[in-house]
């Protein structure tokens, strides 16, 4: 299983990127994606820029491409309550802290 993550902007790409181990990069319509494992699991992670243009055409490239089976839209453009604990690698529901 793959998992793809799409962020609005590079801080928000930042943690993952840390997270990441065995990384590789790879550009492909002037998007930079990031492979490598976390957690042992295949993911592969970007920063699409903000519009909802720019996130479906990274989405269409991790899904025809990259082969992702899962596809996690992160923060949304810092939209999202910072509180909210989203930690799918340890199959947890989002709670609020």
């Amino acid at each position: 299983m793959r998992i793809g993550i799409v962020c609005a902007g590079d801080s928000e790409v930042a943690p993952f990127l840390s997270m990441l181990n065995e990384t590789s990069v790879t550009e492909k319509s002037l998007l930079k994606f990031y492979e490598g494992k976390i957690e042992n699991r295949d993911v592969v992670t970007l920063f699409s820029g903000v519009c909802k243009v720019n996130a479906a055409i990274a989405v269409q490239i991790l899904i025809d491409i990259y082969k992702c089976d899962i596809i996690i839209n992160a923060r949304t453009a810092r939209g999202i309550d910072e509180r909210l604990l989203i930690w799918w690698f340890q199959q947890k529901l989002p709670i609020m802290m």
